[in-house]
């Protein structure tokens, strides 16, 4: 069974119990699912060097996924109509943008 999982950040100002989460805090979150993909992929493309046969054809596979994922996580856009799960969300990369251009608009 198919699960929609996505996480939202909900900033309340008159819950004092809650931590408040940073702008600094925030790119972290929103930074970790790219930069974990890159990581995959870049240890995957390792490890290829290392083994052979239909293994490594399997790894060098993972690692392209794991790259594919990392620029389509990255890269400031929202998500087309063609999967009606993600359709108008927005990619790690435009909420990591509008976060630094939201501090930019308050520090000037």
């Amino acid at each position: 069974m198919l699960q929609k999982a996505f996480v939202i950040i909900k900033k309340e100002e008159s819950d004092e119990s809650v931590e408040k989460v940073t702008p600094i805090k925030e790119i972290i979150i929103m930074a970790s699912g790219p930069i974990f993909s890159f990581m995959a992929a870049f240890l995957a493309l390792i490890l290829s060097y290392y083994i052979e046969g239909n293994f490594k054809r399997l790894v060098v596979a993972f690692a392209i996924l794991s790259f594919a994922t990392f620029i389509n996580t990255a890269i400031p856009h929202r998500y087309k109509s063609r999967n009606k799960y993600l359709n108008g969300i927005k990619s790690d990369g435009l909420v990591i943008k509008e976060i630094l251009r939201k501090n930019k608009e308050k520090s000037v």
